[in-house]
């Protein structure tokens, strides 16, 4: 071969060479561009996941701290009324429906704080605040019977026995 024709052949493969560069730079370019495409698009993935833990978290303690609050407010109202219970019935030797009626029985919120009021009472003046009509109250909703007895004790002659009897026919004709 003469020169001229090792020139053209060193010629060609320099420019096949410089061809077969740029297209490994496109390929290791388009390449290296999915590649940050991809990061990006995990990265905002990632930051999402982790706004969306942050969120269930303080919504979580937000819950928590909501629960404590009732659960210190249902407290403070079973204290009151046990309180106020325990004082009249040590002072005025006064027990049983109208003592708890006197002691705020009726600003409790559910029959599960009634309920716990009296089990208190119980256990610190020896008596179950309902008296004899404890095993009367089984079976039904505590608050709701004392609320309508404050309804019914402003007739005269109401009497609270015959009140519940009343109120379990009632409720279970229901």
């Amino acid at each position: 071969m003469t020169t001229a024709e090792w020139a053209l052949v060193i010629s060609a493969l320099s420019a096949l060479a410089a061809v077969a560069s740029v297209i490994f730079s496109v390929l290791t370019n388009k390449s290296n561009q999915r590649f940050q495409e991809r990061m990006q698009k995990e990265s905002l993935e990632f930051q999402k996941q982790i706004r969306a833990e942050d969120l269930k978290g303080e919504q979580d303690r937000q819950e928590k701290e909501i629960q404590r609050a009732e659960e210190q407010a249902r407290s403070k109202r079973i204290k009151s009324v046990l309180d106020k219970y325990v004082e009249r019935s040590q002072r005025k030797n006064e027990r049983g429906i109208d003592a708890l009626l006197n002691a705020g029985i009726t600003s409790l919120k559910s029959d599960s704080e009634v309920r716990e009021a009296a089990k208190l009472m119980k256990g610190q003046t020896g008596k179950h605040p309902f008296g004899r009509s404890e095993k009367a109250l089984e079976g039904v909703d505590a608050l709701v019977i004392l609320q309508l007895w404050v309804d019914e004790r402003k007739k005269q002659g109401a009497d609270f026995d015959r009140f519940l009897e009343q109120a379990h026919a009632a409720q279970a004709k229901e």
